[in-house]
């Protein structure tokens, strides 16, 4: 088995790829994720000579990949209120059908 710092995943991909990516992992949970994802497809399965899965390789198709930054957003005090009434109106209009003359639409029982 490896050790925590010898544990890692790999993900590459090429313009020439047609976008596919391409990933190996030795991370237990990363390996678990693949696993039950329904758009990756495992490759190769790596064992210990004691028959023990150390390591996976996958293709999966490169939208499903995703990096983010990591960092919260700020949102200024306007933004937030701004969110705030957008979402309240759309509680409010739920049950609305665009363009719909029926008046009782959307009323809650």
């Amino acid at each position: 088995m490896f050790t925590a710092a010898e544990r890692e995943t790999n993900i590459n991909w090429t313009d020439l790829d047609a976008g596919v990516a391409h990933v190996y992992t030795c991370q237990p949970r990363m390996m678990r994720k693949l696993s039950k994802h329904p758009q990756a497809r495992c490759i190769q399965r790596h064992l210990s000579e004691d028959g023990k899965i150390t390591g996976e390789e996958y293709e999966l198709p490169l939208n499903c990949i995703r990096i983010v930054s990591g960092t919260k957003r700020r949102v200024s005090e306007a933004q937030r209120l701004i969110a705030q009434r957008l979402r309240e109106f759309r509680k409010d209009a739920v049950g609305v059908t665009a363009g719909s003359t029926d008046p009782t639409l959307g009323e809650k029982p």
